[in-house]
């Protein structure tokens, strides 16, 4: 009987499967062109790429017009402009991802003062009147939303600083100026748009006759003008004006619930035992009169109190 080493040895060679070292050969011999064609597909423009899927496909590329009046394709780039310097992007990014620490945002805050002259670009007050109305998350929220309001009061006013000391040689820095004067114009439109949302919030809970004339009471040191009271007082005015010139609703009638039960109702278990009445049983028919009872008249009750009193005089 043969071992396996024996019959291993007994094999004619001309049967035996390729060794590891005929597939590096083979490998290397078609390796030049696969990478050539690796190289050439890299190397080809994403543009290209995509004109080559479209015209394998049959589709052609589109009039610089007709893609005009397709619009915007939505699957574009976002576009970015020109790179800034990179020491003061890395500061931006990790400042933009991981936000300042208490004190730096502290210190900024108390080096840019808003200006005396233009105290509305800070953030404005709630007014007392809305404060004591509205719950305690509201009040929450819209103090979260003031203290970001104060620190693009603090943006705004270190811009215009620089804006101011810039307009002193205005000549010299007018390219620089349209820039700080953009930005300023940005941050103001924030701080705009956060105002109306802490009005915005304030009003949902406040009553909704109220909300027309607050919603349009405008904006300067306090949330809701300073002059909320008279704001207030029109509201009032105006609601009680619209009730008078209101036309009355018709009073319904009040429907009685029997009535509308349907014929084939039945009432609850404990309804229907009927009340105790009169029996149903009918009752005798009365005897017929005597003749004597019907000739003899009815003696009244006096005249027989009179008999009786004679009769016991003369015994």
């Amino acid at each position: 009987m043969l071992s396996l080493t024996d019959r291993d040895a007994l094999e004619p060679t001309s049967n035996t499967t390729p060794t590891q070292d005929t597939y590096d050969v083979t490998a290397a011999q078609t390796a030049p062109a696969s990478a050539s064609a690796t190289v050439d597909a890299a190397t080809e423009s994403p543009h290209a790429q995509s004109t080559t899927q479209a015209t394998e496909r049959g589709d052609e590329e589109l009039d610089p017009d007709i893609l005009d009046i397709l619009g915007t394709d939505p699957a574009a780039i976002q576009k970015y402009g020109p790179d800034i310097n990179k020491d003061l992007a890395h500061r931006l990014c990790h400042i933009a991802t991981t936000g300042l620490d208490k004190e730096t945002r502290k210190t900024l805050i108390e080096k840019y003062l808003v200006p005396a002259n233009c105290s509305q670009v800070g953030a404005p007050q709630l007014n007392a009147e809305i404060k004591a109305a509205v719950p305690d998350t509201v009040l929450k929220r819209d103090k979260a939303m003031e203290v970001r309001q104060n620190e693009i009061a603090t943006a705004i006013s270190c811009l215009s600083q620089t804006i101011s000391t810039l307009l002193k040689d205005k000549d010299k820095y007018h390219e620089l100026l349209k820039q700080l004067m953009d930005t300023a114009r940005i941050l103001c439109d924030i701080q705009y748009s956060e105002s109306v949302s802490r009005k915005n919030f304030a009003l949902y809970s406040l009553k909704k006759d109220m909300k027309e004339q607050l919603s349009s009471a405008k904006i300067d040191n306090f949330l809701f003008g300073e002059d909320l009271a008279g704001t207030l007082r029109t509201a009032k005015a105006v609601t009680k004006s619209s009730c008078d010139l209101k036309i009355d609703a018709p009073k319904k009638k009040p429907v009685n619930p029997n009535m509308s039960r349907h014929l084939n109702w039945k009432s609850g278990p404990g309804n229907r035992r009927a009340a105790p009445g009169p029996s149903r049983r009918p009752l005798p028919p009365p005897p017929p009169p005597s003749a004597d009872s019907s000739r003899q008249r009815p003696v009244s009750s006096s005249r027989t109190s009179s008999h009786r009193n004679k009769q016991t005089r003369r015994r």
